[in-house]
């Protein structure tokens, strides 16, 4: 299966989620990045509640947050030069500022974020952010 392919059948599974889905996914994958959270969060009771889930992905996405302010809506950025691009344009974009391969897997939890950006608009997602760092 090519690295395409992978990419498609991903975006087929997650389509089709709401935004709260889609956060669940990409705070189950910040929560992998975050071993030591992951570990102690378990040790408590063994179960992973929702909020700790999306506590995770909420912290995630303000760490990389001025990554996607520079690459997708920055004077360079995917939002001054396309009107309305795919998940996948916003993820040949995102991919390589982040520091991933973009002929590799892609994480799901990355293309969940770029199912929530282009399903916002990318200049409603950039006006979004901005408002957030104010």
């Amino acid at each position: 299966m090519s690295a395409s392919s992978s990419f498609e059948q991903q975006l087929r599974n997650i389509e089709g989620k709401t935004n709260d889905e889609l956060l669940d996914i990409i705070g189950a994958f910040a929560l992998s990045q975050y071993p030591e959270e992951l570990r102690a969060s378990l040790a408590a009771d063994s179960l992973l509640d929702s909020a700790r889930i999306r506590n995770a992905a909420e912290r995630f996405l303000a760490e990389i947050a001025p990554i996607i302010e520079e690459a997708i809506c920055g004077p360079d950025g995917l939002a001054h030069y396309m009107e309305q691009p795919t998940v996948k344009d916003i993820l040949t974009v995102l991919l390589p500022a982040l520091g991933i391969s973009i002929g590799g897997v892609v994480p799901t939890a990355l293309v969940a974020l770029g199912v929530i950006i282009a399903r916002a608009g990318v200049r409603s997602y950039c006006r979004d952010l901005e408002s957030r760092s104010i």
